[in-house]
């Protein structure tokens, strides 16, 4: 079971959506017909919470472009909500209802009821992650960081001093793989990538 949103916690994710121009985007909802939509994109705006019968939502004023990657973190500290896009604090208000889920069925990319194939979210979601307890800022912008900054790795396998008849090819990162580190020399590099120019990526 999902934790009892009485207390504190936050709700992670990526999201990627295909058409942001129409007002189906529910990312993480929460319960059945009038009960609150959690993480959702309405009315060409980010909104959080969706109280009984569409009365109470907290609207951020974040708009999202189509086919773009965003990070977006929804936190609830002592009785207040905050929306983080893209490691940035973008709102912040009071909670307006407190719900159960315990009670209640959470759905992921579509919202409740399931027989209305409109409310599904034409996207990509990834890395949803729910934390029992609150973050601090710099813990939020630590996990987009990670997802937003990479250093790729690439090596040559040369025979010269210089290095001048060899070939870069890359490491991969997921899985092992055969270098072909048979001549006497190699050589390496690290490329710095980033998403945002705010942010670098660390080699220690």
């Amino acid at each position: 079971n999902p934790p009892a949103m009485s207390g504190d916690l936050v709700i992670s994710l990526w999201i990627k959506g295909r058409d942001f121009s129409t007002d189906n985007n529910y990312f993480l909802s929460l319960g059945y017909n009038n009960d609150p939509s959690i993480v959702y994109y309405y009315d060409g705006e980010l909104k959080i919470v969706e109280s009984s019968g569409g009365v109470a939502s907290l609207a951020s004023g974040v708009t999202l472009e189509d086919d773009e990657w965003y990070h977006v973190a929804w936190s609830r500290n002592s009785g207040t909500y905050t929306l983080y896009v893209n490691g940035v604090n973008k709102f912040s208000g009071p909670t307006p209802r407190n719900a159960d889920p315990a009670s209640n069925e959470w759905t992921i990319g579509w919202a409740i009821p399931r027989n209305n194939s409109a409310s599904y979210f034409n996207g990509t979601i990834d890395e949803l992650a729910i934390f029992n307890r609150s973050l601090s800022t710099q813990e939020i912008q630590d996990i987009y960081k990670r997802g937003a900054t990479r250093l790729n790795l690439t090596i040559q396998n040369c025979s010269s001093v210089d290095c001048s008849d060899g070939t870069w090819q890359d490491v991969n990162d997921t899985s092992t793989q055969d270098l072909n580190l048979t001549s006497q020399y190699f050589r390496y590099r690290y490329a710095f990538e980033t998403d945002n120019a705010s942010y670098s990526p660390e080699l220690y």
